[in-house]
């Protein structure tokens, strides 16, 4: 298997240069979305190896993606109420269409290519046709997640656009990012200086993940083809990125990261499999419980670590989902809403075909409903709140750590 041939490379990576006792309780997902959580104390050639909450050593062979949470390692990529990211001191956050986000410098480049110091990276000529979006930070400014631009600006009719820092957009076609930015529109090309931009989106279609991403707490994220070392000298990153002409992977090279402060918070070892439940189509929704009417399920995009959002369903109603094709299983946890009230209490059924997949009921101070089931590919899933003993009345639920597992195929 890939993930087994990666399990080789990553031989005594964080076991040296991350000790057990500092690393908090990582959730590691296995091949068929069960969940295992310890605090991490390797990745060798048995898979994720972890110390259980009782203190036994339990290894993960199989694992598809592993995650810190983030209420263990700080909120450094939760954005919650306030949609920010953490500060960096390169210019620019800037998204490819693969996943991957860079903590950039931007050079004065050709037409053609997007030029950039990236960090850890180095110097790296990316076309902008992978490129999907660039936020301008500075030094100390906090900035305003990439992610979410890059969903906005693919709403906004086909066309690039670039925000300037007096709240003008430009839009049509951008032709070049480097000192000066170039946009072509129908009354001709603009210029404007990049001192000028607070954020430019490009609405290109998205390419398929590379083989592993690799998520750090300054705020990028990592395309590699295999990921190892630990210890003194870091870790070592064989990384790539996608390429629209051949429809194959770029070599970056090989990279050692050794910054302190930028701790490895998640690695996604199987991305072409997962999609985030978050992102999945809302294909309809009604009230439940005697409620007369609702609003939909609530996603606000692009700011949890491995892009797991929370979905909330703000009361008892009946939503249907529409799954990918070759979806196998769905996994996830339902927990009352964060300002859960005394008369909290409801059930949540997941249903498939007219079969009931999951049930668990939801109350204050409750544990949590964590599933994992087996789903049909291309069909609705209906999420279904009813409410409980005391009426729909705070019966507010959300599904969180939501995962969508595809079918193995023959590329891995």
């Amino acid at each position: 298997m890939v993930f087994r041939a990666l399990l080789v490379l990553l031989v005594g990576v964080l076991a040296g240069g991350v000790r057990a006792s500092d690393d908090g309780a990582w959730l590691v997902w296995d091949g068929q979305l069960g969940v295992v959580r310890g605090d991490l104390a390797g990745i060798d050639e048995r898979g994720v190896r972890l110390v259980d909450e009782h203190g036994l050593d339990v290894s993960v062979g199989d694992a598809v993606a592993m995650v810190l949470p983030e209420d263990r390692a700080g909120k450094v990529l939760r954005l919650g109420d306030v949609h920010r990211v953490r500060a960096t001191t390169f210019e620019a956050l800037v998204t490819l269409t693969d996943g991957q986000v860079w903590e950039a410098d931007i050079l004065d480049g050709g037409s053609d290519d997007l030029s950039l110091r990236v960090r850890w990276l180095g110097r790296v000529d990316v076309p902008l046709d992978v490129v999907r979006s660039v936020v301008m930070v500075g030094g100390e400014a906090d900035a305003f997640d990439a992610r979410i631009f890059g969903a906005l600006d693919e709403e906004m009719g086909g066309l690039d656009s670039v925000a300037l820092e007096n709240g003008d957009v430009v839009r049509g076609t951008v032709l070049s990012i480097g000192d000066v930015v170039e946009v072509e529109g129908d009354s001709g090309t603009v210029r404007v200086g990049r001192s000028s931009v607070r954020r430019i989106g490009l609405v290109n279609p998205g390419l398929g993940a590379p083989p592993m991403r690799v998520w750090f707490s300054s705020g990028s994220v990592i395309g590699a083809r295999g990921f190892g070392g630990g210890g003194a000298s870091g870790w070592v990153i064989e990384a790539v990125r996608g390429d629209v002409d051949k429809g194959d992977l770029v070599e970056l090279g090989k990279v050692v990261v050794s910054d302190g402060g930028a701790v490895l918070v998640g690695v996604e070892f199987s991305p072409n499999r997962l999609v985030a439940f978050s992102s999945l189509e809302v294909d309809g929704y009604v009230p439940e419980g005697g409620r007369r009417w609702t609003v939909g399920p609530g996603v606000y995009p692009g700011g949890s670590r491995l892009g797991l959002d929370d979905v909330v369903f703000p009361g008892p109603m009946v939503a249907r989902f529409v799954l990918p094709d070759g979806a196998v299983r769905v996994s996830g946890v339902f927990r009352a809403g964060e300002k859960a009230g005394a008369w909290t209490d409801c059930r949540v059924r997941l249903e498939q075909g007219g079969e009931v997949l999951w049930e668990g009921r939801i109350r204050r101070g409750a544990e949590a409903g964590a599933f994992s089931v087996k789903v049909d590919g291309g069909e609705d899933l209906t999420v279904r709140v009813s409410a409980g003993a005391y009426g729909p009345v705070e019966d507010r639920v959300v599904l969180g750590l939501g995962w969508v597992l595809l079918g193995e195929t023959d590329g891995g």
